[in-house]
């Protein structure tokens, strides 16, 4: 093909994106408006310079084409963007913060206040400061209501926790989402078994209908915390489970969109847990935070 030909396309492809800008009730700029994207085309190009998109989850990518490639433009999300939650347990004020000034109510259920702590957790030392947690008991919980859509896209869930059992079964359920109709949609949970003096510990995650159990690992012994995340990859369908920052196993899952308006941690009237306590939950949403063994952080306790 001549340079004058390809150029001729390029003047073709400029004038038709002009046009479809013009009649879309914009004026020429040096930009292309964000959420329109019938500004460029969806159909890949055959001619070197041509531009276009591909929605990948739900996501748009820019990609060009020239010369025998196609050059794609990655996306990165910042952290802070992504992060939705980042609930802290708050000795000092007898109370709760989180960094991203998300609002909780707080349900006391029969006491006088929600207990809260300090643990030791898994990774520390006796000179290390301790970690803030919340004590749940019968009908105490938090609650905070925002639309939040997991699934079709990464996200990443993690907190630090400690489970009692007076049985040799137990199951604890740490966090409920429900959906606009008051339907839970997604829970996070933990089922412990006791034989001797050896304990199994057994996360897992409903999601949408669908219960993904990871496999037993021998449960950390004493009185400290420890540390579970889940990340999903939504580009190839895996959900991670990481016990103590140890990637315990992945599983298969294709989770699609599950809007929740109602996010709980803790242990609402209806729960059959056994009391627990629970630090530092957080959430990610578009981001998977691991993909292979890392080592848990925490904000110490400080008297200040």
């Amino acid at each position: 093909m001549s340079d004058n030909v390809v150029l001729s396309k390029h003047f073709d492809s400029l004038a038709s994106a002009i046009q479809r800008c013009l009649s879309a009730g914009y004026a020429p700029t040096a930009y292309i408006p964000a959420g329109h994207e019938s500004v460029i085309d969806n159909v890949a190009s055959t001619v070197d310079g041509g531009m276009w998109y591909e929605v990948e989850g739900d996501i748009p990518v820019l990609k060009m084409h020239y010369g025998d490639y196609d050059f794609v433009v990655n996306l990165t999300i910042p952290r802070e963007i992504t992060f939705l939650i980042d609930l802290h347990a708050d000795l000092n004020n007898d109370s709760y913060y989180d960094s991203h000034g998300n609002t909780w109510s707080v349900q006391k259920g029969s006491a006088s206040h929600i207990a809260l702590d300090l643990v030791k957790p898994f990774n520390s030392t006796a000179s290390d400061a301790d970690l803030e947690v919340f004590y749940f008991s019968d009908g105490q919980y938090l609650t905070h209501e925002e639309l939040i859509t997991l699934g079709n896209k990464d996200f990443a869930i993690s907190f630090w926790h400690r489970s009692a059992m007076n049985t040799d079964e137990a199951q604890t359920t740490f966090t409920h989402f429900y959906n606009l109709a008051g339907e839970e949609v997604i829970s996070v949970f933990e089922n412990l078994t006791r034989s001797g003096d050896t304990g199994m510990s057994a996360h897992g995650i409903n999601f949408a209908g669908t219960t993904y159990t990871f496999p037993a690992v021998q449960a950390s012994v004493g009185e400290i915390a420890v540390h579970v995340e889940f990340d999903y990859s939504c580009s190839t369908n895996e959900l991670k489970l990481f016990y103590n920052g140890t990637l315990v196993s992945t599983i298969n899952a294709n989770l699609s969109a599950t809007t929740t308006a109602t996010q709980i941690v803790g242990k609402p009237e209806s729960n059959t847990s056994y009391d627990f306590m629970l630090g530092e939950f957080q959430l990610y949403n578009g981001l998977t935070l691991h993909s292979t063994d890392f080592t848990p952080t925490y904000t110490p306790y400080s008297m200040s």
